[in-house]
């Protein structure tokens, strides 16, 4: 009975399982800024709850050099939480995975380039021709709420009123006028009943007035980019702790979904963006299909954690060996050519796992190649 009853629930859980409706793979950085780093924390989160709600691959990395041709095309939308590419390789294969038919949504300081600046402007099909919007011109501070406006009935804006309330953010404008741009199409801009907006210190922080896009769509391509993306953060108290939420606004949540569904269909024939009150309604897929996503990613950990384990297994079978050298005082059974040819290698893998950011590798060789390094002094300075 008990193998029956596993044999069921395993029956269950296979069976209930849908197919995924699309994959996702966002890029980010999470290095500089508090406020980004936050964002890029709740998006991850957020992005996993919807894609157990809504039935797709959803999968996250910093490591940007799996910006490839190859790997991008194995996923259908890709998103850019909190960065750009700054490797002209990446840059190639990005720009090649677009020009293809590519999907991408970006967010806030994923359009950032500011010359002189940590992030100038030295892309130009991507700054000037792909967004449009080419430099940074200055921002609101501090972040927060503005009424938003429709710009044009669209998919991305389905199931929207015609204005709404966002969640605190900053807002960047931008050096060129987007209404210009022929290939430009503004999907959502400012409204004029948020001014003035921001509070300063500083008075150029604070808009009185103006037209400001804040999310877009080339006619080109297959994108959206969406200003949304920097948390109100604790900086004056200096705890750096969020004080806001970039998925606090329910209509903005929205808009976001129907941007991504957009992407993997324009044409809208397999997948409707469903507003909130629809969700509520919607046949539900099966519930325990978010226990195969969660199943997944706590595989992943497992991995890793079994990696850490292997790692840490070898290490310390260095240790002993340390030990009694170092007591003895002598290293005449140590071979001088094996330990530096072994050394070397530990620190090429070590280099390795720092340029793939892969813990297991970093943390397993760094204390190895510790150890053996130790050996190697112990032989140098034992000439017994």
């Amino acid at each position: 009975m008990r193998y029956l009853n596993s044999f069921l629930l395993i029956a269950l859980l296979v069976g209930c399982k849908p197919n995924p409706r699309f994959s996702v793979l966002a890029f980010y950085s999470g290095k500089h800024d508090a406020a980004h780093i936050s964002f890029v924390q709740e998006a991850n989160a957020w992005f996993y709850q919807q894609a157990s709600i809504y039935n797709f691959d959803y999968d996250t990395t910093r490591n940007w050099n799996k910006l490839t041709e190859s790997s991008l095309h194995n996923y259908d939308v890709i998103l850019f939480l909190d960065a750009r590419p700054d490797d002209s390789l990446q840059r190639m294969a990005f720009q090649k995975y677009i020009e293809t038919g590519g999907r991408w949504m970006g967010f806030h300081f994923a359009g950032f380039a500011l010359t002189p600046s940590a992030y100038p402007q030295n892309w130009d099909w991507y700054h000037n021709q792909f967004l449009g919007a080419g430099e940074y011109a200055g921002n609101t501070w501090r972040p927060t709420a503005a009424m938003l406006k429709k710009e044009t009935d669209h998919p991305t804006t389905k199931n929207l009123p015609a204005t709404f309330s966002s969640a605190p953010n900053e807002w960047y404008r931008w050096q060129n006028d987007l209404r210009l741009n022929n290939h430009i199409q503004i999907l959502v801009s400012i409204d004029s009943t948020s001014f003035p907006l921001g509070t300063g210190p500083k008075a150029h922080e604070i808009w009185h007035s103006g037209y400001y896009p804040v999310v877009w769509t080339n006619k080109n391509y297959h994108m959206v980019y969406l200003n949304m993306g920097h948390n109100d953060m604790d900086y004056e108290g200096g705890t750096n702790q969020t004080l806001s939420s970039s998925f606090s606004s329910q209509d903005q949540n929205t808009l976001i979904l129907n941007s991504l569904f957009w992407l993997v269909d324009k044409n809208q024939q397999t997948i409707e963006p469903l507003s909130m009150a629809d969700n509520l309604t919607r046949k539900q897929p099966c519930p325990v299909s978010a226990v195969f996503l969660y199943c997944r990613k706590l595989v992943m950990n497992i991995v890793q954690i079994l990696g850490l384990a292997a790692g840490s297994c070898t290490t310390i079978a260095f240790l002993p060996q340390v030990i009694k050298t170092w007591k003895s005082g002598s290293a005449k059974d140590l071979s001088l050519g094996m330990f530096s040819f072994f050394c070397f290698g530990v620190l090429l893998w070590l280099i390795y796992g720092i340029i793939i950011q892969d813990v297991p590798v970093i943390v397993a060789n760094m204390l190895t190649l510790i150890l053996a390094s130790s050996l190697l002094y112990f032989k140098l300075r034992f000439k017994a």
